[in-house]
């Protein structure tokens, strides 16, 4: 069920049914799951422009009903800050938007039940859940050379904090994975040991499979991206490729490239699985392919064992 950015008003649907919701205008989604989207609005004061306060709802995409809302005025939901798992909601809160100190967030669903997990630090970044659903983990120092990860394991409600090099990517099932200006690296989550190191690689985006054993992910230069630092990576890393990366052992094998300069295929993760990755042709954000494509966004899927690609296999409709 992908939530589509950047379209007013914005959609989402559950992939082979007929079940789609439309979203009130100005509410843009930032997470799905489990038959459910989430979405946030951002209050601005109509004379001013200035911040006001923000509200994030939950909804039911087959009856449009809401499962669960909450406004905070004066507070600050990060839009990438939403974690949605079939029967939870995790989310970074910043209970004054002028100061950058934020707590975690659960709330149970549906019954809506709501808990700070995760005290107010400064600095701490966006929650990163693992695929089962059993650890989240956050940046407690913002992306440097050294930063502390805060683990905290949800069934017993135990935390401890790792301190590894370089930007938060995501978790494995035993693995955490970061980026930086030199490549990608993995972290046995049990010692906080270095386990493998990819160097030479440009991350942009990914996700892991659901047995939280492969990251599947696509590297290179993004074209649609002005802020990327280029400069410590070889010609060679700024080809598009997407790869599948063993999180045990950091094995990386090439599924697809293309020749440098040309566009990348684009990886929607939001939509892939275990055995396909669902891509979009020509480097085109899902957002902009349905307005170019009067509604209509084709999608190719990309066999993660074999590599083959299955050229417009299937066409999403935004009617």
């Amino acid at each position: 069920m992908p939530p589509l950015e950047g379209v007013f008003p914005a959609f989402g649907g559950i992939l082979g049914s007929d079940a789609r919701i439309v979203l009130p205008f100005g509410e843009f989604p930032v997470a799905a799951a489990g038959g459910r989207i989430a979405s946030l609005v951002y209050d601005l004061s109509p004379s001013s422009g200035l911040f006001l306060a923000t509200s994030l709802y939950v909804r039911d995409v087959e009856t449009g009903d809401v499962v669960w809302t909450n406004r905070w005025p004066g507070g600050y939901v990060h839009p990438r800050g939403v974690a949605l798992l079939s029967d939870r909601l995790y989310f970074t809160l910043q209970s004054d938007v002028r100061v950058w100190s934020a707590s975690v967030v659960q709330v149970t669903l549906p019954d809506g039940i709501q808990m700070m997990v995760l005290p107010e630090a400064a600095g701490r970044g966006i929650p990163q859940v693992s695929p089962s659903g059993q650890m989240l983990a956050t940046v407690l120092a913002g992306p440097a050379r050294a930063t502390s990860i805060e683990l905290f394991q949800l069934a017993s409600n135990a935390s401890r904090s790792l301190t590894v090099t370089g930007e938060l990517v995501t978790l494995g099932i035993s693995c955490l994975v970061t980026k930086s200006d030199v490549g990608l690296m993995g972290y046995d989550l049990s010692t906080g040991a270095l386990r493998w190191s990819i160097p030479d690689i440009l991350y942009q985006r990914g996700y892991v499979t659901s047995d939280g054993a492969r990251l599947v992910a696509q590297t290179g230069i993004d074209p649609n991206l002005i802020d990327q630092n280029l400069a410590a990576f070889s010609l060679d890393a700024l080809r598009s490729r997407i790869a599948v990366i063993d999180l045990a052992t950091g094995e990386k094998h090439n599924l697809s490239e293309a020749p440098f300069g040309h566009a990348m295929n684009y990886l929607w993760t939001h939509i892939s699985g275990d055995t396909y990755g669902s891509v979009i042709a020509a480097g085109v954000f899902p957002a902009d392919t349905f307005q170019i494509n009067g509604g209509v966004c084709p999608l190719s899927l990309l066999d993660l064992s074999s590599g083959a690609l299955w050229e417009d296999a299937i066409a999403l409709t935004a009617s």
